[in-house]
């Protein structure tokens, strides 16, 4: 594909920019599929797909139900085995297919392991089961409060327990709530801590710069469960991503609401 699609003149020296041309391009039709398919040379959505696929336009991964699809078939046709298409979609409408928990993976991200030792969560299989007794296709689970990831991970397990393809969207800006701030110098007083800058104590996990690593350590135990193909954490408030996601509906962008809307 880098000689046929990056260079024009390429596609003349191997006699196919010609029988492009002779495609034409529809009047009046829109780019459609996925856009990454497109620009390179006489490569286009009309040339390539209307009024049907040709084969001279495709090697590799750029397959003719990725690049003449509708893009939410183009976002799924790019996710990786196993991602619900709920969350291909989100995540290519909202990080450009970027992928959160690829930080781990970075210089700084390497230094958050999972500490999966917080007991506060109260949500079991049986009440994950529970609700989805009432649903019929269930699509989109949005959990709005997830810390640091105990209560998603109970969600997505059962959920691939019972074979549904279901995304799960956590709703948090991973910044700790009131008691977490207020009694954090008295915690750190009475362990004697107070005196040491570099520990990321207690439940904020507050570094020596003062920011609250929760966001990281979510991130670290979603995926050493092996549910990071299933759970999508949006680091907004509870009203930016309640908003956020009716703005993406309306404007076509995904196909569900959520049926489930657990607060914790």
């Amino acid at each position: 594909r880098s000689i046929m699609l990056d260079d024009s003149r390429a596609l003349c020296r191997l006699g196919l920019l010609q029988g492009l041309i002779l495609l034409g391009t529809v009047p009046g039709s829109e780019s459609q599929g996925d856009p990454s398919c497109w620009g390179f040379g006489m490569l286009s959505y009309e040339n390539c797909c209307v009024p049907s696929p040709k084969y001279l336009c495709w090697d590799g991964p750029f397959t003719a139900e990725r690049c003449c699809g509708s893009a939410q078939e183009a976002a799924e046709a790019k996710a990786a085995p196993g991602v619900p298409g709920i969350i291909a979609r989100l995540r290519e409408e909202l990080f450009t297919d970027v992928d959160p928990y690829s930080f781990l993976d970075s210089m700084c991200g390497r230094a958050y392991q999972p500490q999966l030792r917080y007991p506060d969560s109260h949500l079991t299989p049986d009440i994950v089961r529970s609700v989805l007794s009432f649903i019929e296709d269930p699509v989109l689970w949005i959990e709005v409060g997830s810390f640091i990831g105990s209560s998603a991970i109970t969600t997505a397990q059962t959920l691939k327990d019972m074979g549904l393809k279901t995304g799960v969207v956590c709703i948090d800006p991973f910044t700790g709530v009131v008691d977490m701030w207020s009694t954090r110098k008295a915690f750190r007083e009475a362990t004697g801590l107070r005196s040491r800058r570099q520990v990321a104590d207690g439940p904020l996990l507050l570094d020596e710069f003062g920011h609250s690593r929760i966001f990281e350590v979510f991130l670290s135990n979603v995926r050493s469960m092996g549910h990071q193909d299933v759970v999508m954490p949006l680091r907004v408030s509870s009203i930016s991503g309640m908003r956020l996601l009716r703005e993406v509906h309306e404007q076509g962008r995904i196909e569900r609401l959520p049926q489930v809307i657990y607060l914790d």
